[in-house]
C-alpha cells in the first residue's frame, strides 16, 4: 500500500477498531445491529444505482457509500439527521471530491425518481445546506483511500504464481461488494483488496498458497475480512430478504427514520 496512506486523514480519523466502530451503533437505538446491516445495504444500494444513472463512475459511489458510514457513525439515524437529506448529499460530496460534475439538483431528481417513498418532502436548498453540515460532521476530512490500485497490483504479483483470470473478475466483484459491508471503516484499503482477492481465489479453488507465502507482512485481519464478506453473501443470498428488508425500513420509518 502507499505510504501515504498511513499519513492520510483516512488512516489517522477513520480506521476504527470493531470494537470502537460498534459502540457508534448505540447512537442509532433503536435499531439493532442487524437491523443496521439490512438498512444501510437498502441506502448504499441506492448511491449505487443512482450514480450509474447519472454515469458518475465507480469511484463516486464508493466514496459516497464511505462518507454516508462515517457521517452515521457519529450521528443518530432517527434522532438527529434524516437519511432523505443526508444521502443525496454523500453523493453530492463525492461528485466534488472525485473531481466529476453533477448538480444536486440533477442527484435529488434521480432519487426521488428511483424512490420516491424515501425522497420526496425536500428541495435543492435543503439539501444543499445539509452538505455543508455533512461536511462539518465529516470533520472536513474528505480523502478516502479504495481498495482498488491495491487489488490491481495483488492480482499482477499473484499472477507469477497461478492464473488469475479464473478469479479476477469475482475479485473486482467483492471489492465493489465490501462498500456494503463495514469493512471501509475497519481495514486499511489493502487488507481489503487481499481479502477480497483470497475469497475470490477460494470460491473459484484457485491454489494461490505459493503467493500468500511471499508476502511481506501477513495481515492479522485477513479472516475477519473474508467472514465479513461471507456473511453479508450468505444475508443477501437469503430468500427472505427483500422481505425482512421492507420489515426492517417500516419501523426504520416509524422509528423517525422518514420525518419530515
Amino acid at each position: 500500500m502507499a505510504s501515504d496512506f498511513w499519513s492520510s486523514t483516512h488512516a489517522k480519523l477513520w480506521l476504527m477498531k470493531p470494537e470502537v466502530y460498534n459502540t457508534t451503533l448505540k447512537k442509532q437505538d433503536p435499531l439493532k445491529p442487524e437491523e443496521l446491516q439490512i438498512i444501510y445495504a437498502y441506502f448504499i444500494e441506492l448511491i449505487f444505482s443512482t450514480v450509474q444513472a447519472l454515469n458518475l463512475g465507480t469511484r463516486v459511489a464508493c466514496t459516497a457509500a464511505v462518507f454516508f458510514r462515517r457521517f452515521y457513525s457519529k450521528y443518530s439515524m432517527t434522532k438527529e439527521c434524516r437519511v432523505s437529506l443526508t444521502l443525496p448529499a454523500a453523493i453530492s460530496l463525492a461528485v466534488k471530491v472525485e473531481n466529476q460534475r453533477c448538480s444536486s439538483r440533477r442527484i435529488y431528481a434521480k432519487l426521488q425518481e428511483l424512490d420516491p417513498a424515501w425522497f420526496n418532502k425536500h428541495n435543492t436548498t435543503e439539501t444543499c445546506s445539509v452538505e455543508y453540515y455533512m461536511l462539518s460532521g465529516l470533520g472536513f476530512s474528505l480523502f478516502v483511500y479504495h481498495p482498488f490500485r491495491d487489488l490491481k497490483e495483488l492480482l499482477a504479483e499473484c499472477s507469477e504464481n497461478c492464473d488469475t483470470e479464473q478469479f479476477a473478475e469475482s475479485a473486482w466483484s467483492l471489492v465493489n461488494d465490501s462498500y456494503y459491508t463495514t469493512l471501509p471503516m475497519l481495514y486499511p484499503p489493502y487488507q481489503i483488496a487481499l481479502g477480497c482477492l483470497v475469497t475470490a481465489a477460494l470460491n473459484e479453488n484457485v491454489n494461490i498458497d505459493g503467493f500468500l507465502k511471499h508476502l511481506d507482512n501477513f495481515p492479522s485481519g485477513l479472516d475477519a475480512i473474508t467472514q465479513q464478506l461471507a456473511d453479508w453473501y450468505t444475508l443477501r443470498g437469503n430468500s427472505e430478504f427483500k422481505e425482512k428488508q421492507r420489515e426492517v425500513l417500516t419501523r426504520f420509518a416509524e422509528a423517525g427514520g422518514r420525518k419530515a
